[in-house]
């Protein structure tokens, strides 16, 4: 099984969303990294929750997303 850090990871940076939700380039994931530690730590969270944690409004809503 894999960990959450590498769910969350891969869901990221995937091209995989049929929604149109563009994936992180590898420089947002890494600034997204710097702010946030863990990955895995994102399982669950709201735009609320990502905002209130700092996150800009836009990037939060591609993170949920």
């Amino acid at each position: 099984m894999k960990s959450d850090d590498a769910l969350v990871t891969i869901l990221l940076v995937s091209r995989m969303a049929s929604d149109g939700t563009r994936p992180l380039t590898p420089l947002e994931f890494w600034k997204l990294l710097a702010e946030v530690g863990q990955p895995g730590r994102l399982l669950g969270m709201t735009e609320d929750d990502l905002v209130g944690a700092g996150l800009a409004a836009d990037l939060a809503t591609r993170v949920v997303g």
